[in-house]
């Protein structure tokens, strides 16, 4: 979604002439801090396997609700923010 849909949708929005970096920038954002956490949580992961567990149990488990609380809002909200330009779009054109 980061690398095809979104330069999609600002060609889009570019050839329609209406502004939507802010938009783009905070989808692109969110998606980076998405791809952080599922990194960190390979990491926890791969370090819970190792025989180390019980000193990277509680950073695993921390990551893990952060990961549930803070995705759930980066997800909704950049689904929102490529959503909403596309709503105001064909509300102007109207």
């Amino acid at each position: 979604m980061l690398f095809f849909t979104i330069p999609r949708l600002n060609s889009l929005y570019s050839q329609a002439n209406f502004d939507v970096s802010s938009y783009i920038t905070r989808a692109y954002i969110f998606g980076g801090l998405i791809i952080l956490m599922g990194l960190a949580n390979l990491f926890s992961g791969f370090k819970l396997f190792s025989a180390q567990k019980e000193k990277y149990f509680n950073f695993a488990l921390i990551v893990l609700v952060l990961t549930f609380v803070l995705g759930g809002y980066f997800i909704s909200s950049m689904v929102l923010s490529i959503i909403l330009p596309i709503y105001k779009l064909t509300t102007s054109v109207n």
